[in-house]
């Protein structure tokens, strides 16, 4: 005859164990519980799991390296890999020549990243050659972040985009600010450009469109009324605190005519 765990201590000692509290419903799914249980008591399993959970959760919770990260995403493999390559193809040069738009990172020495929105007709980024671009610096503000960054670091990453078209292209390179004669030359017919960013590129590939697509970003129908905001000279003004009447859009608009 065999004496459950309980009957046995009891028989020994003459003193019963007090019944362990309720386990949460996960634990009682587990296939082997009712061993662990029998072994070490069920309190003290009940510990155990949360532990295990708990360190399963900090496991997760904690991420801060690429082998912590492939914890928890499967490896890339396939076209996702094979895709990348070291130049400018077909494809991607008919990309760049439709787009109007592309967002230019950049990070200084210290790693202090930034990204800046570009634009222009589309194809105003200039394809030299498979392996080299080149990106008119258009009037801005001139805080020249970007700029400085590349100044110091020469490292860039490119986003293009087209409108209707859900694929970006994506371009990695090292960058050179030039602002002599013969690298200004596509640029000619524009005397607002006085320096223009060349890219030795490393690296191209067209990424999916999941991400535009689960935006909506193309279509109409999702597209915000401006007037749902208030004018950036408001915003600003709030942000900067300026006692000054605000700029209006229409204002603002008309001081953008001349560098557009």
């Amino acid at each position: 005859m065999y004496l459950t765990r309980n009957q046995a201590y009891r028989k020994v000692t003459g003193v019963r164990i007090p019944p362990s509290p309720p386990l949460p419903p996960y634990e009682s799914s587990h296939p082997l519980r009712w061993l662990f249980c029998w072994l070490f008591g069920a309190g003290r399993v009940s510990t155990l799991t949360r532990t295990v959970h708990t360190t399963r959760k900090q496991m997760t919770d904690s991420i801060d390296s690429p082998s912590a990260l492939r914890r928890i995403y499967a490896a890339a493999k396939g076209r996702s890999v094979a895709k990348q390559i070291d130049h400018l193809d077909a494809h991607c040069k008919r990309f760049i020549a439709l787009s109007p738009f592309v967002v230019l990172a950049s990070a200084n020495a210290q790693g202090d990243p930034d990204a800046s929105p570009r634009g222009g007709a589309p194809g105003f980024v200039h394809v030299v050659d498979e392996h080299t671009l080149l990106i008119p610096d258009s009037p801005g503000n001139n805080r020249l972040d970007s700029l400085s960054n590349l100044a110091e670091t020469g490292k860039i990453g490119l986003l293009f985009m087209i409108p209707g078209v859900d694929e970006t292209l994506r371009v990695n390179g090292q960058a050179r600010l030039a602002a002599d004669q013969a690298t200004l030359l596509p640029f000619a017919a524009d005397a607002r450009i006085r320096l223009a960013i060349e890219v030795a590129v490393v690296d191209a590939y067209l990424r999916c469109a999941k991400a535009l697509m689960r935006s909506k970003l193309w279509n109409s129908e999702h597209q915000v009324d401006r007037s749902v905001l208030p004018s950036v000279g408001e915003m600003l003004a709030d942000q900067t605190a300026t006692p000054a009447l605000p700029e209006t859009r229409e204002q603002m608009l008309a001081r953008y005519a001349c560098d557009l």
